[in-house]
């Protein structure tokens, strides 16, 4: 019973371990405002509208939410921010 428990215990070590060698080699890129406009990135992302989606009712949190945020990000998003409600 001990040496199973200790198996799993070495096996999450190295799976952290893992974990935290990508996390730290991974580089975000920073953005970069142009005249008040967020511009896309070196990648070119993004390239097409990004669409947001709401499972609820229109006047729901999350429909409200999704156009609040539609409307927070107009001026300063590089792409149009589209609110799909179904």
């Amino acid at each position: 019973m001990k040496s199973g428990a200790s198996r799993n215990v070495v096996l999450l070590g190295l799976a952290m371990a893992l974990n935290l060698a990508l996390v730290s080699s991974a580089s975000a890129q920073s953005g970069e405002f142009v005249k008040g406009v967020l511009q896309p990135l070196k990648d070119g992302f993004p390239n097409r509208p990004i669409t947001l989606i709401n499972a609820d009712e229109a006047g729901s949190n999350d429909g409200i939410y999704g156009r609040v945020l539609q409307a927070a990000l107009k001026g300063i998003s590089p792409v149009d921010i589209i609110v799909l409600i179904f």
